[in-house]
């Protein structure tokens, strides 16, 4: 073979192995001898694994932390979209990025347990599952995107961790079962009609960081953008959250100092009382908060588990 030959060959090579590494690849992982097939349609990139896609009517689908030794660290745009047949999704550590829309429609999706390396979640993720009752949060996320649970009509409640910065517009709108959400101190933007049609959400806790609060963000009930003056703000006197109630026309109780205050109104259904040590009230709130996180991660699994 003459040089020429070569650098062709070794030239053809070099090309044949740097395209075939984005090509998507069909892979088929089985559950048990009784589940139904599907196939994860992948693309590799800098020796990482994007899922694109999924074949398949599953009900029960587990992303692998690895594939052919690569790790398994994003989820594309709309790779589950509209798969109205899938209940349970198992996500691994390593995950770190979630696409638009991945989850969008799927409305037999019951509960979510996103990892703790996962750092980014795009808009509309879980649009419209509207069987989600359950979703598990991790600390390392800085954002809640648009639309991110717009009508999950069974979501509640919401625990949204210390780290969360941005509420986007729509994120929790339509949510129409939802009746408990904490409001984390690193949270400083709650986007427009974020909490939008939340009929059973009657109180929340509002943060002073929290320095911007979208038009109908939060206690419009209505389709006509109405605010429902029984809806009640907690929150420290002089905050965005007091001009918001005032601009809307809802109820706004003082909590200075109150860290989650509303987690114990929550608790009980009834307004707090001023007899209340309010150092108290911060740690018994802190301590419901977490507790409460651990206990519907734990529910998740123990739900897959028996199933």
């Amino acid at each position: 073979m003459t040089k020429t030959t070569k650098r062709i060959s070794t030239g053809i090579l070099a090309f044949i192995l740097l395209f075939s590494a984005v090509l998507p690849v069909t892979c088929i992982f089985s559950r048990d001898a009784a589940a139904k097939s599907y196939s994860l349609i992948y693309t590799v990139t800098d020796g990482e694994i994007t899922i694109t896609g999924c074949e398949g009517e599953p009900e029960f689908v587990e992303i692998p932390q690895f594939i052919s030794g690569k790790p398994v660290t994003s989820l594309g745009a709309e790779a589950f979209s509209e798969h109205s047949e899938l209940k349970q999704i198992s996500l691994p550590e390593g995950l770190s990025s979630i696409g638009d829309r991945c989850f969008y429609a799927c409305t037999m999706l019951e509960s979510a347990v996103l990892p703790v390396s996962l750092t980014y979640i795009g808009s509309g993720c879980f649009c419209g599952c509207t069987a989600l009752s359950a979703v598990s949060l991790p600390e390392s996320l800085s954002e809640l995107p648009d639309s991110c649970f717009r009508a999950c009509i069974s979501l509640d409640p919401v625990y949204i961790p210390e780290g969360v910065s941005t509420i986007g517009r729509f994120c929790f709108s339509g949510c129409t079962s939802l009746s408990f959400v904490n409001i984390p101190e690193s949270v400083t933007d709650i986007g427009s009609c974020a909490f939008y049609m939340c009929r059973e959400l009657t109180a929340v806790y509002i943060p002073p960081s929290a320095e911007n609060l979208g038009p109908y963000s939060l206690g419009c009930t209505t389709a006509a953008g109405e605010a429902d003056p029984s809806f009640t703000i907690l929150s420290a006197k002089g905050t965005a959250a007091e001009q918001y109630a005032a601009e809307y026309h809802v109820s706004f109780v003082d909590a200075s100092g109150a860290v989650q205050a509303a987690a114990i109104k929550g608790l009980s259904g009834r307004r707090l009382g001023t007899g209340i040590p309010i150092i108290y009230i911060a740690a018994a709130a802190a301590i419901f908060t977490a507790a409460a996180a651990v206990i519907v991660r734990q529910s998740i699994r123990l739900r897959r588990k028996n199933k």
